[in-house]
Parts: structure tokens; sequence; C-alpha cells
């Protein structure tokens, strides 16, 4: 598996653990926070597909009829 950084330090180790250790900080408001935002944007843009969709369908009910 390549490696995306060859950066070493003794201190950090191979960056993965950093990520995990970063994410272990947070509390459980700043995730439970962070999730209602990824929610927001996936029913966002399922939204804003579903609307485009709808557009098409109407303005091609004119156009071809």
């Amino acid at each position: 598996m390549a490696m995306i950084s060859s950066v070493h330090s003794p201190d950090l180790g191979d960056g993965r653990a950093v990520a995990m250790t970063a994410q272990s900080h947070k509390t459980a408001e700043e995730q439970y926070e962070e999730q209602v935002r990824i929610l927001i944007r996936i029913v966002s843009a399922s939204t804003l597909g579903l609307l485009a969709f709808a557009a098409g369908l109407l303005i091609g009910t004119f156009l071809f009829s």
C-alpha cells in the first residue's frame, strides 16, 4: 500500500494514529453537531437533485407535448 506522506516523526507515529487520537478528543456534543451537519448536507443534496429532476420533467412535458 502506498504511503501518501513520507514524513516520519517518532513523536507522532504514522499519521493514522494521530488522526484517530485527534478525533477521540472531540466531545459528544461536537460529534453530534458534525453528524447533524453531514445529515443536512445529504438531505440538501438529495432535495436539490429531486427538484432538478422535477423541473426537468416539467420542462420536458411542455417542450415535447
